[in-house]
């Protein structure tokens, strides 16, 4: 399984359940955030924008903490432009 999530090539919850590891994911805390310029770089944005995202545990099955995450997601598709 490390090998895999060091590739970084699935989400570690994938990860962990093609490993058959048992696992909850626990959302701590959600967020609010206004990209910069690392964040417009990887997500291709042209200008700052607001972003939305979350912290998240992961424990294994005994409540050991496996990992801390911080999840940023890309922006939401302006439907009405795309109509």
């Amino acid at each position: 399984a490390q090998r895999e999530i060091f590739r970084a090539a699935m989400p570690l919850g994938a990860i962990l359940q093609s490993f058959g590891i048992e696992y909850q994911s626990r959302p701590r805390a959600f967020l609010q955030i206004q990209s910069d310029d690392v964040m417009n770089a990887a997500l291709t944005l042209s200008h700052t924008q607001t972003l939305y995202g979350r912290c998240n545990e992961i424990t294994n099955k005994d409540g050991q903490i496996l990992a801390g995450i911080v999840e940023i997601l890309p922006p939401a598709i302006d439907r009405q432009k795309n109509a």
